[in-house]
């Protein structure tokens, strides 16, 4: 299955991207908001010095045996207490559904060490395939996104909070994954390798220009 077989390469990539970005200390603290299946979670804990919180509005097979070493919080994320500072905020595509960017990035300001990391991954509506399928285009999916994004319109709204996006990076997958569902918007009905065609055209188009893919992984640090 594409799906399954496409989320367990991304949760490798999230993992790994992560520890490149804590700091190597004794004790480090990791923040999920929208939190979901909280397989990345249970794969970045295995690293005994690094503690981890999730946080969703709704629990996602959260009963499983393999969380069950995770701290797990139910609500809306910016009304839970929380006595930690935190070296890493991740945000794997939970911006374009918040009702109030502005006071969750006020929050993530407050709950971040100094040079502390926040991670925001967004579809990117100046992408190809964006342009290609144009009102089709998956990734909109209004009205379930409330925002959506650029990459300069995420450079200016961060920089309005003293925050500084240090890099952009590409998601590959969601170029051909966004394709597929683009396709059946389109047409009715599902047309793989057409999407997959698109969906490749859009990640070379990324090779020469990173800020051009589907979706973007935003590494956004705390001064």
């Amino acid at each position: 299955n594409f799906v399954v077989w496409d989320d367990q390469k991304l949760n490798k990539r999230r993992v790994k991207l992560a520890l490149e970005h804590l700091h190597k200390q004794t004790e480090m603290h990791v923040l999920d908001i929208g939190c979901g299946k909280p397989d990345f979670l249970a794969q970045l804990s295995e690293n005994p010095n690094i503690q981890t919180i999730g946080v969703d509005f709704t629990p996602a097979n959260w009963e499983d045996t393999k969380y069950k070493n995770l701290t797990l919080l139910q609500g809306d994320w910016r009304n839970i207490e929380l006595n930690t500072q935190f070296d890493l905020i991740t945000a794997w595509h939970y911006f374009e559904h918040d009702y109030d960017i502005h006071q969750t990035i006020e929050k993530c300001c407050q709950l971040l060490k100094p040079n502390g990391v926040l991670f925001i991954a967004v579809p990117n509506y100046t992408s190809y395939d964006a342009g290609y399928y144009k009102e089709y285009w998956a990734a909109y999916d209004v009205p379930r996104h409330l925002y959506h994004f650029s990459p300069k319109s995420m450079e200016v709204l961060m920089s309005k909070y003293g925050l500084v996006l240090d890099a952009v990076k590409p998601m590959w997958f969601d170029s051909v994954y966004v394709s597929m569902l683009s396709e059946k918007y389109k047409k009715g009905k599902g047309n793989n390798f057409k999407a997959f065609f698109i969906g490749m055209i859009s990640n070379l188009k990324t090779v020469f220009n990173k800020r051009k893919c589907s979706s973007l992984i935003y590494i956004i640090r705390k001064k």
